[in-house]
């Protein structure tokens, strides 16, 4: 999800008056009963975030910059000064691929030093309790296509609402994505592999009916659940337990072409395997943050033999997207050990600090040198407006045998106050395990850079909708559709675990392990902007309000 840099003052009373009361629940809900994966618990028995955060940020870096790290500490304003801090060490990581990879696995062993499990109100180390939480297995609830259609390889590859209403498939789609490139708001290489899933569709869909796909967060927008399941593919959905929700699920399965099969865990003790599709949706379901044990119990078992592609889509608010984010990294962790096929996947996220292409760097700095006059006549009222990248990092070493040997690397801020540094811990955690995961483990690992989406979670606050729909002021800068960006990131996570010629593939030799982010660029014209968007919100709502977009 894109940063939304918005004063609070934009907001409407109603707006603020839901917020705090929606605050003050969550606070006596998290009063009343903390449990599964938390925080750290301080000396007066309060979890906070902060504290624990700075201490991971501090063990991430300290062997890159070890007065960097002291100013961590020492910020007494981490909520509102956080992005400086990490901006200036992810740069500094950059130096070198041994830096990087140091930086993520101490970044991850400091996440694992720090956090708890709760359980019965006792607590132990997360690690402790996915040690010795092994007994409990939770049973299997299977649900199979019911349709008697074959798969339609034209519409299942097909992307809807790439332009509003229209369905855009074969070479149609092809011209389409090229306008966009030439208008930079997808890069090439979207182009390139999208043309490679349209031309080897059926042989890699034939390749990926022997892959479980795990879905972390299966009731997500933006998760590719829909989109495999219409492939005729195999889905394990993983979702809290809602009965409306999960039958959504289960409708979804049933609806699509033969082949396609839906596993979904059901933690009920006592209960055996069930293929009954009513009482399935009745039963069914997990939540990762308070049943990570179990889950992770349930996936060394399911599907013996074949690969498991892990993907994590979690998003919730504040303490417990970190929360949700390292319940999906302690099980995605075990499995890659005990399951050598492992693939991994994620949806990159703009709010973090990456590497993007040296083209895409240029034709950002190029816009703002002939950026439009009117620019220069509301930055001061409504800007700043800040360049959207810093200068290039200059590596003292890369890898020598990659085949891109610019020692210039050009990273993108996409930190921002309004996300918060929970945010950043959530999504850097995700960076540094696909690091890991890619570089040491040797794990296919997708994760492409998703656009701004009109999903519902976004829309329905006045302001974030306001945002989104004037943000196209500043050209080439554009959002999707759910249904469009649900479709072009799953056609770029079949290239993924299927072309010998993507990053996700471990043999292929980066300069930087973090040039794994550089690549399938889906970002709606972030890396291309002339101005940094965080600095630009409050123009985007007036420029809505006054129906200029």
């Amino acid at each position: 999800m894109i940063n939304f840099e918005i004063s609070n003052k934009t907001k409407t009373k109603k707006e603020k008056g839901k917020e705090r009361k929606k605050e003050r629940t969550k606070r006596k809900r998290e009063r009343i009963k903390m449990s599964g994966v938390v925080f750290p618990a301080a000396d007066d028995g309060k979890r906070s975030t902060t504290a624990p955060s700075k201490r991971i940020w501090k063990a991430a870096f300290e062997n890159v910059d070890a007065s960097g790290v002291e100013k961590i500490i020492k910020e007494k304003d981490w909520r509102h000064q956080y992005n400086k801090h990490v901006a200036e060490l992810t740069r500094k990581s950059a130096d070198t691929p041994e830096k990087t990879i140091q930086v993520a696995q101490d970044g991850l062993k400091a996440i694992y030093e720090e956090f708890e499990f709760v359980r019965d109100e006792k607590s132990m180390k997360l690690t402790k309790a996915m040690e010795t939480l092994t007994d409990f297995c939770p049973a299997t609830g299977t649900v199979e296509s019911k349709s008697g259609k074959g798969v339609d390889m034209n519409e299942a590859l097909s992307v809807k609402d790439l332009v509003k209403g229209e369905t855009h498939t074969g070479n149609d789609l092809i011209e389409k994505l090229s306008e966009m490139r030439e208008k930079g708001q997808v890069e090439q290489d979207v182009v390139d592999a999208v043309r490679a899933v349209l031309s080897n569709g059926q042989a890699w869909r034939e390749e990926l009916k022997d892959t479980y796909f795990v879905i972390f967060g299966a009731t997500s927008e933006l998760c590719p659940l829909e989109r495999l399941l219409g492939l005729g593919l195999n889905v394990v959905a993983i979702a809290r337990p809602n009965a409306t929700r999960q039958k959504r699920l289960i409708d979804i399965c049933e609806a699509a072409p033969k082949g396609a099969k839906l596993l979904v865990p059901i933690m009920k003790e006592g209960t055996q395997d069930l293929d009954d599709a009513e009482e399935i949706a009745k039963v069914c379901g997990a939540d990762i943050i308070t049943h990570t044990p179990e889950i992770r119990n349930w996936l060394l078992k399911i599907a013996p033999g074949k690969r498991l592609a892990i993907g994590s889509y979690i998003y919730l608010d504040g303490g417990n997207h970190v929360r949700a984010s390292v319940a999906m990294d302690a099980v995605t962790a075990d499995i890659i050990k005990a399951r050598k096929e492992t693939a991994i996947m994620y949806l990159g996220s703009p709010a973090t600090v990456y590497p993007i292409p040296r083209d895409a760097y240029e034709d950002s700095e190029k816009r703002r040198k002939s950026t439009p006059f009117w620019h220069n006549l509301t930055g001061p009222f409504l800007g700043p407006y800040t360049p959207n990248c810093e200068p290039p990092v200059v590596a003292s070493s890369i890898n020598e045998k990659a085949e891109n040997q610019d020692k210039e690397i050009c990273l993108y801020d996409g930190l921002g106050v309004a996300q918060g540094p929970n945010y950043a811990t959530a999504k850097t955690l995700q960076h540094w395990r696909c690091v890991v995961a890619r570089e040491v483990n040797k794990c296919r690992v997708s994760i492409n850079m998703a656009p701004t989406c009109a999903t519902d979670s976004v829309m329905h606050v006045a302001t974030f909708a306001r945002v989104v729909r004037g943000m196209k002021v500043m050209p080439p800068l554009t959002y999707f559709e759910p249904d469009a960006a649900r479709a072009v990131m799953t056609l770029m996570l079949i290239y993924d675990l299927c072309s010998d010629e993507s990053a996700a593939n471990p043999d292929i030799e980066l300069r930087n392990p973090m040039d794994l982010f550089t690549t399938l660029g889906v970002h709606g014209g972030l890396w291309r902007c002339p101005h940094a968007f965080k600095s630009f919100g409050k123009t985007a709502v007036i420029c809505d309000m006054l129906n200029l977009a």
